[in-house]
């Protein structure tokens, strides 16, 4: 059965939406206006509860919050939808999970808190909101009263570069834009331009820094792209992320470098330490970098780095 906390897509929601500020500005966009204007923000607490059982476990990845709305208490189930399309039974799935929070508050002699279901969209088709009734064809009118009618709020990350100007975080602005469009590379860049802004400013702060290495990450588990090539992407749209991509050249040469002698040695060659040096300077070649550059990094004569690109140019001719 499938883990949620192995899903990479679940794993950087979980470090973006755990934050309160990245949290409060999504609902601050995409709440409704009646709902936004009673919840107070600043009391929003994360909950270490999870009401997932084995089914839920495979289409959810729960965060739970509780909350004042007005002068009351209400707990916000923020869940995850991680497929690539819509769900057209969700509520479902919202149905069991709000039955398993409200037994265990049982359970517990616990306060029951109502629950509003948030569902975070990140596919490439829009999704499609209906109520439950749709789900039953030709129904008659008198049946409708014995269904379990609610809704559910839908944080639908197709409209995210349409709302950029309301979001107030950069945090915000960078963790939709990824979970939205990480699948497409080209879309992807195009959408980073958009907040290149955002991305110099996170880059100017320790806190920005260490969101900013985590969403490098995410882009290398969910795309093919490897970690020089998200580093190239990034230094295309952002001036700062181009100054702190200079702190990851040396972690990259130096993973290049590991690897070549990992090859070497496994192939019998016993000059591994060759192929280290040679991987280490394509990886180097890969972020635009010249021969001097390399050569001073890398502390080798500029007539031997020559003949290695020489040679790592003619293995690719």
């Amino acid at each position: 059965m499938t883990n949620p906390a192995d899903n990479p897509h679940d794993r950087y929601f979980k470090e973006a939406f755990s934050q309160i500020d990245i949290l409060a500005d999504f609902l601050n966009v995409y709440l409704p206006e009646a709902l936004r204007g009673q919840l107070d923000m600043t009391s929003l607490v994360r909950q270490q509860d999870s009401y997932t059982d084995d089914s839920l476990s495979e289409h959810f990845a729960d965060l739970v919050f509780t909350a004042q709305l007005g002068s009351k208490p209400v707990q916000i189930a923020l869940l995850l939808e991680h497929k690539s399309y819509t769900e057209p039974h969700i509520h479902f799935q919202l149905n069991r999970y709000m039955l398993n929070a409200w037994e265990d508050q049982l359970t517990h002699k616990r306060l029951l808190l109502p629950i509003i279901p948030i569902i975070v969209y990140h596919g490439r088709r829009r999704w499609k909101k209906q109520p439950i009734s749709n789900y039953f064809s030709t129904l008659p009118i008198s049946v409708l009263p014995y269904l379990p009618s609610f809704d559910y709020v839908l944080i639908d990350l197709s409209t995210m570069l349409e709302r950029l100007p309301a979001f107030a975080s950069d945090y915000a602005r960078l963790t939709g834009v990824l979970l939205q469009n990480s699948r497409q590379k080209r879309v992807l860049e195009r959408a980073l331009r958009e907040i290149g802004d955002s991305i110099n400013r996170l880059l100017a702060e320790e806190r920005g820094e260490r969101f900013f290495k985590t969403s490098l990450l995410y882009l290398t588990w969910v795309t093919s792209l490897t970690k020089v090539e998200a580093v190239i992407i990034f230094r295309n749209v952002s001036q700062e992320a181009d100054n702190y991509n200079m702190s990851l050249y040396e972690q990259l040469i130096q993973e290049g470098v590991e690897k070549g002698i990992k090859q070497g040695r496994e192939q019998g060659i016993e000059q591994g330490i060759e192929q280290g040096i040679e991987q280490g300077i394509k990886a180097m070649l890969k972020l635009n970098m010249t021969a001097e550059i390399i050569a001073a990094a890398m502390e080798l004569p500029l007539d031997q780095v020559n003949n290695y690109i020489a040679h790592i140019q003619a293995k690719q001719a």
